[in-house]
């Protein structure tokens, strides 16, 4: 076949092998494998890695990568991009990568993006910097040079950080643009500042080109570039910039500019500033000392005031520079205040562009501006005039400048940057200023900084300038810092503020190579001063949960450190000192800080260090797993401790309240009480050490062994001190000497009985003139084995003792107090005399806080030893504890805490009936259920009860039952149905007489009912498998209930027909499964749904969806070619072919259809025609030439069906083409014939549409008829039209019908007469060509002529 128009036709043979080599290079499966990490992260699952081939043909494919970083793919060889995707991290792509054999790829590793980016500390580069900020984020740049050529980014509202122009240089190395801004997105939220710019060398802008970009620049160097500042189509602010020795222009403007000049210098350019078809407002600047011109105008209208310029060309600048007044300074000046003076710069050689004191540009500046740090007018120029006595200056936030970090940057020494209550989410970098007074106007709880968990929120690191108490940090909250290795709310590095009335809470720092210390602050080389600071919340990677010290020896005063946490195997869950940190700490809290395993000093752990605690608490904090050091742990220091109260800690090894290893601490009035230790030492683990505890009080400690102290080598002195009622499950529950020396004198030690215990016994312990708790002594197995007072072993030397509590060390608290009696308002109680000799009288403490010490109120009981403590509230709890003070005033610490509860009338067993569980209540009108209860027997006359959504009932109330006279014990709400999701107070009271009970509450939650399941499949599917399996989107429930799921099966849509069920399914993962093993009928459709339950209620019922059952797959059936129909001539070259549909009986098939075409030449043309049932052929056949077609119907399995009777026929004749013209052979014209019954001849005609030759029969005037066009046949044959008659026109012939190209008459013709005689050809489509008509005359017999005379001459004439 030739198809019209086509060319270049590669032959049937030449695309199969070509597709063949295709093939054979795509089933060749190669291994691509290697590992992708993920920045900052240990888990690197989830990472998307792309293969897309580019050769030999295109094809994707993915996988991702595994926890471990590890991914693998198998994939047809070829030439591969992949890319390397996951959310949060830049993207990578590697290209062109040849898979032709198996490939293992380079290690590689995600940048995170990040609001936060210290160079070089995260990123050495500053683009890499630049390329993973995020939107609004800041990248903060110490000191260095760094030889680079940024192309920023399309990220809005970067802020870059430098650390000063004089140390914070980026050079472009003399290849192209320093920085190219070339994004429209970048506006003047944008911010650039402190950087040197130089050796830019580019067309355009060698320093800064900006194209459509319009950022903040301040405080910047721009020098040494091909150009300074390059701008189009910019509205850029700049400020206190120098731009200088630029060998082409120092900024030039261009077309649609409108640039934002302030205080800015540039000097010693070719041109100073270049204006072109722009705008400009400058202000307090100087241009001055360029080459060719300082100001070059095209088309341009500048505004320039209170500038100093020199020459001025191009267009009219419009009355500027045309003095026509005098300026505040007396100096002559334009409309504008701009002069024209030498600027008088202190050092033009050595490039110091600062004014000399008696230059004309200082104080002549705008006065409406900002005034200089001097508190004079603005000066001119980049660099205000140091002369001049500071002013201080306020600068208010968010007024002023939107951040705080915009605020300080814009500050000097002395000023104070005031901020108004709010959210600030800001990560500072303090700048290199001392002296700056950051202040709140609020306090910490409404004025927070929020460091969004992405950075430092506050972090100081001068790196050229000194910080000292001058300057202040007041009245913050500093939060949610992270994502850091130390310091994660405020970091100090060699620097020594004041830090008062701050709220660090809820930060957090991450383990990192050894480090990941200072959870709430870190301190390195810095010894600050901090007043009134509550550090909270915070956890560390490894150590000082809340504060790390390093080297470093603040002042801390009033300072909170509770509830944070060292999690890692680090030290100090609150507070962590090491490497000379000499601190010193007065008035201090430290409380509830863990530590993690093996995790040692929750409360405080002090490593080579020697500070001075006084007046500290440490209680209630608790190591993890074989950690020690509950309270405090000290290691090769010797700090000294006065004042301190160590409490109620947890130690799950050693050292309980305390551990000392390798330490000399001094210890003066220290209590150590109510600690516990799962090991030795209750109180304190001594090793390696040598302590002196002088005038304390080791108190109701317990251990496994040394309930009160543990020693285990060193030298020890323990006087004047208190070793009381201590335990442990072993040996002496006061004090166990493994081995060492220990002296205890005038000390007073009464532990349960057995009180000293001396394990080495190549040593004797000198315990001499101490008071074992009875007038006897102790018991001692040698020296008074009769003595009735606590024991010790045989190495124990105490002689002499004490007959009477030693008067030099701490009173002994009262002993043996106990309630005797309560009543109304009432409790009554006892104890033991005191055995002091200086007794003075006991004092109660009492209040309702079960927290214990301190205790709210106290009572002077003199020397009583009993009390009834009356005008006590109703119904409450008390507890009390008794002390001794002795003559001079001293005071013993607290007895033993007791209890005695007042009269109790209340409401007992509150509860809603009916319901097990109340925080998923589903009855909307409960009862409510109560009992009455009086200890002293009264019967209930009233009760109240109320319910509302405010657990202070100060409003909301949904109902109130009043006061109701009833004895009653239940009563049901009726206010209304209470609504799903919605927490509720419930409180009821009873009442005996006029004395009502307190209230007694109960919370309740409406149970949400379970989000419906989402059925995703079986739906409109298809089953083909004898088990259907229908799968459900694991649902959700507001209360994130555990949820279990029913499906149902039914016969019908209206569900009234099931067929069976699978109730309380679990979901698997993300899904629910239901393997439905019920047989159904082939070809049936079968309706389903589901339904949640969280174990309350029901969710609604989601469905019905149905599926249709086809186990056994139907071909499609017979059908019928309709166009063109068989042995049908067609007139169209590019037909449209259509056929009947082939009814599929399988429900869900879907039958696709492929036409064959067989065309003249070899081959097959195939057309897969999907599911239509016509197809409109667009190229060309050849006219007046057959074809045969078929179409097969296709179904989903791949079975196939062929059209009824396969391959049919049919022509292409465009149109019909008239018998080729033919001669008549014989007879000839004017031939004459002998023979009545000649032979007629003629040449055989034939049709170009290769169609048979035929004639018609019937007719008048048959030939007319033809040759009109007219149609009056009766039937088709084969043959020709043969004409013959007398008459020329052959008028009224009817032709004889003649096969073959020869006729003999039937008849013979008449003698001696002319005929006439034509034929015509004729096709099947009324085509008819005759030939050329012929005469001829019959002469059958010879006759000779007639006779015939001959007229002149006449016979003999002459």
């Amino acid at each position: 076949m030739k198809l019209c128009g086509s060319t270049n036709v590669k032959s049937s043979t030449q695309i199969i092998i070509a597709a063949m080599l295709l093939v054979s290079f795509a089933l060749g499966q190669v291994t691509i494998d290697g590992y992708a990490y993920l920045e900052n992260q240990t888990d690197h699952s989830g990472i998307t890695i792309t293969f897309e081939r580019t050769a030999p043909s295109s094809l994707t494919e993915s996988t991702t990568t595994l926890a471990d970083g590890y991914f693998s793919a198998q994939l047809d060889n070829g030439i591969y991009n992949i890319s390397y995707q996951e959310e949060g991290f830049r993207g990578q792509t590697e290209v062109d990568i040849n898979c032709y054999a198996n490939v293992n790829l380079d290690t590689l590793t995600l940048l995170e993006y990040r609001e936060l980016i210290y160079v070089p500390d995260d990123h050495t580069s500053i683009q890499v910097a630049l390329n993973l900020i995020l939107p609004g984020g800041t990248i903060h740049v110490a000191p260095g040079t760094y030889q680079e050529n940024l192309s920023w980014p399309a990220t809005a509202g970067i802020k870059l950080i430098g650390s000063g122009p004089e140390n914070c240089i980026i050079d472009g190395g003399g290849i192209s643009e320093v920085i190219n801004i070339s994004t429209s997105i970048v506006d003047t939220s944008t911010q650039i500042s402190g950087f040197s710019i130089t050796n830019g060398n580019a067309q355009w802008g060698g320093g800064i080109k900006l194209d459509s970009a319009s950022p903040r620049i301040a405080n910047i160097h721009v020098y040494e570039n091909t150009g300074g500042i390059w701008a189009m189509r910019s509205s850029a602010i700049i400020k206190n910039s120098l731009i200088w020795n630029n060998s082409s222009d120092g900024i030039y403007l261009r077309l649609g500019s409108d640039i934002t000049l302030r205080q800015v210098t540039i000097v010693q350019n070719n041109k100073g500033i270049y204006f072109g078809q722009c705008t400009a407002d400058i202000r307090n600047s100087i241009i001055r000392d360029n080459s060719y011109a300082d100001l070059d105008n095209y088309a341009s209208s500048p505004q320039i005031n209170y500038s100093n310029f020199g020459t001025l060309t191009g267009y009219s600048f419009n009355y500027i520079g045309v003095n026509m007044i005098t300026n505040a300074n007396g100096d002559s000046c334009d409309i504008y205040y701009n002069i024209q003076e030498d600027p008088l710069f202190a050092d033009v050689t050595n490039g110091d562009y600062n004014l000399q004191q008696s230059s004309p540009c200082i104080d002549a500046g705008d006065p409406t501006s900002l005034l200089d740090p001097d508190g004079s007018i603005a000066d001119m120029g980049a660099y205000p005039s140091p002369y001049g006595t500071p002013v201080p200056i306020v600068i208010d936030i968010p007024n002023d400048y939107s951040t705080i970090q915009s605020g300080l940057n814009a500050a000097n020494t002395n000023d104070t940057v005031l901020v108004q209550p709010g959210t600030y989410y800001e990560n500072i970098f303090w700048p290199e200023t001392n002296g700056i007074k950051l202040i709140s106007a609020g306090d910490s709880s409404n004025t927070i900084i929020d460091g969004g968990g992405v950075g430092r929120v506050i972090y100081m690191n001068p790196q050229t300038t000194t910080i000292d108490t001058t300057t202040l940090i007041r009245g913050f909250k500093v939060t949610n810092g992270g994502n850091v290795v130390n310091g994660g709310g405020i970091y100090l590095r060699n620097s020594h503020p004041r830090l008062n009335l701050i709220s660090i809470q809820n930060n957090s720092t991450t383990y990192v190579g050894g480090s990941g210390s200072g959870g709430g602050m870190y301190l390195e080389n810095s010894n600050p001063t901090i007043n009134s600071l509550n550090i909270t919340g915070n956890e560390a990677g490894r150590s000082g949960g809340g504060m790390y010290l390093t080297n470093s020896s603040p002042i801390l005063t009033n300072i909170e450190i509770n509830s944070n946490n060292a999690y890692g195997l680090g030290w100090g869950g609150g507070l962590m000192l090491e490497d000379q940190s000499n601190a010193l700490l007065r008035n201090v809290n430290i409380y509830e800080n863990i530590t993690g395993s093996l995790g040692e000093g929750a409360g405080i752990s002090i490593h080579s260090s020697n500070p001075s605690l006084t007046d500290v608490n440490i209680y209630e904090n608790a190591t993890g797993y074989a950690g020690r050091g509950g309270g405090m742990y000290l290691q090769s220091s010797n700090p000294n401790l006065n004042g301190v109260n160590i409490y109620k800690n947890i130690a799950h090894a050693e050292g309980g309240g305390m551990h000392i290893y390798v330490s000399a601490p001094i210890v003066h009035d220290v209590k150590i009480f109510d600690n516990m230790a799962d090991e030795n030492g209750g109180g304190i683990n001594i090793l390696s050490s040598g302590i002196i505890l002088d005038g304390c009080s080791i108190m109701n400690n317990t251990s496994n062994k040394g309930g009160g102290i543990y020693v285990v080598w060193g030298s020890h002195v323990i006087r004047r001190s208190n070793i009381l009622n201590n335990h442990s499950s072993q040996q002496s529950n006061g004090l166990y000497i493994s081995t060492g020396t220990v002296e205890i004198d005038s000390c007073n030690i009464v532990n349960w009985g057995n009180s000293i215990y001396n394990n080495d016994n190549s040593t004797y312990v000198t315990a001499i003139n101490n008071w074992f708790g009875k007038m006897s002594g102790p018991f001692h197995p040698i020296q008074n084995p009769s003595g009735l007072g606590d024991s010790t072993n045989a190495f124990v030397n105490v002689t002499p003792w004490l007959t009477a509590p030693d008067t030099d060390a701490p009173p002994i608290s009262a002993q043996n107090v106990a309630v005797t009696g309560t009543g109304n308002d009432f409790v009554s109680l006892n104890w033991d005399s005191s055995p002091l000799g200086d007794f003075a009288g006991f004092k109660l403490y009492y209040d309702s806080d079960e927290s214990g010490y301190p205790y709210e109120n106290s009572v002077d009981l003199g020397s009583n030893t009993s009390h009834t403590l009356a005008g006590l509230n109703l119904g409450t709890e008390y507890f009390l504890a008794i002390t001794v003070y002795d003559t001079d005033g001293n005071e013993s610490w607290y007895s033993n805490e007791v209890t005695g509860v007042t009269r109790v009338m209340e409401v007992q067993n509150l509860d809603i009936a009916g319901d097990e569980n109340l925080q998923h209540l589903t009855t909307h009108d409960p009862t409510i259920t109560f009992d009455y209860f009086d200890s002293m027997g009264e019967t209930q006359t009233n009760y109240q009860v109320q319910i509302s959504t405010d657990s202070t009932f100060q409003s909301n109330l949904i109902w109130d039952s009043g006061e109701v006279l009833s004895d009653a014990a239940s009563i049901q709400y009726s206010e209304g149905a209470l609504i799903d999701g919605v927490s509720y107070y419930l409180r009821a009271r009873v009442a005996s007489g006029s004395f009502w009970s307190e209230w007694s509450e109960l919370a309740f939650r409406m149970n949400s009912m379970p989000m419906p399941a989402v059925n995703l499949s079986l739906i409109n599917d298809e089953v083909t498998q004898m088990a259907a399996q229908l799968t459900v989107q694991r649902s959700s429930d507001p209360e994130s209930d555990s949820l279990s799921y029913d499906l149902r099966l039914y016969a019908d849509r209206a569900l009234a027909e099931p067929i069976d069920s699978a109730l309380g399914l679990a979901a698997d993962g993300n899904l629910v499964y239901w393997q439905i093993m019920t047989p159904m009928l082939d070809n049936e459709r079968f309706w389903w749904t589901s339904q949640v339950f969280d174990g309350y209620e029901y969710s609604e019922v989601t469905g019905p969806d149905s599926f249709i059952v086809n186990w056994n797959n139907d071909i499609p059936a017979e059908f019928n070619l309709t166009s063109p129909w068989p042995g049908q001539a067609i007139t169209s070259q590019s037909p449209l072919f259509t056929w009947d549909r082939a009814i599929d009986m399988d429900p869900l098939d879907t039958v696709r259809y492929v036409l064959y075409l067989d065309t003249p030449e070899p081959g097959t043309l195939t057309f897969d025609i999907d599911t239509d049932t016509s197809f409109q052929f667009l190229d060309v056949l050849e006219d007046n030439t057959s074809y045969n077609w078929k179409v097969t119907a296709h179904d989903v399995a791949g079975a196939l069906t062929t059209n009824i009777g396969g391959y049919q026929s049919f022509t292409v004749n465009t149109e019909n083409d008239v018998p080729t013209a033919f001669n008549l052979l014989t007879p000839t014209t004017d031939m004459m014939v002998t023979t009545l019954t000649p032979e007629f001849l003629w040449e055989a005609s034939s049709d170009p549409d290769d169609e048979t030759i035929v004639m018609r029969s019937s007719g008048k005037d048959r030939k007319t008829d033809l040759l009109s066009g007219g149609d009056n046949s009766v039937m088709v044959i084969t043959g020709y039209d043969f004409y013959l008659g007398t008459d020329a026109e052959l008028t009224d012939v009817i032709p004889v019908e003649v096969v073959g190209t020869s006729y003999i008459p039937t008849e013979e013709l008449l003698e001696n007469q002319v005929y006439y005689w034509t034929v015509s050809a004729l096709d099947d489509s009324g085509g008819v060509t005759f030939s050329d008509t012929a005469s001829f005359w019959t002469n059958s017999e010879s006759e000779a002529p007639t006779a015939f005379n001959l007229n002149f001459p006449t016979d003999g004439e002459m």
